[in-house]
């Protein structure tokens, strides 16, 4: 896979496409050490009520990206918003992943208008809805 210069990631780090994200991208930086990636929580115990398995894949991640940070202590009603948006603030070419053919997920949505509303490219990646 090539990054097409990129090097530097900011990676809103949740349950879904983030984690495989960041660990297509940790696997990329095994071949390239100019590769970094910042993963983003939401807030600091984000994981803690997840299953095991996906615990564990979150803390591997952790342990492996070149920083993580969380933007909130404690969960918040804003805190996966406010995730998408550090990373678009950091970021100067965004890749957002929708499910479906619109936007309905109001917290994307919002990331999205934010986007566009700053001036950053983005690119829409449509995934197929599974369930």
């Amino acid at each position: 896979m090539q990054t097409n210069g990129i090097t530097r990631f900011y990676l809103p780090l949740d349950s879904g496409i983030g984690m495989y994200c960041a660990e297509i991208l940790l696997s990329m930086m095994e071949e390239n050490e100019q590769i970094e990636l910042n993963c983003i929580q939401s807030y600091e115990d984000q994981a803690a009520k997840w299953p095991p398995n996906l615990r564990d894949r979150y803390f591997s991640i952790l342990e492996k990206c070149s920083t993580s940070s969380p933007v909130s202590l404690h969960k918040t009603q804003t805190c996966e918003l406010d995730m998408m948006l550090e990373a678009i603030d950091h970021s100067e070419i965004i890749i957002g992943v929708q499910a479906g053919e619109s936007i309905q997920d109001k917290t994307f949505a919002t990331a999205h208008r934010y986007a566009q509303h700053i001036g950053r490219e983005m690119q829409l990646i449509t995934a197929p809805v599974l369930f």
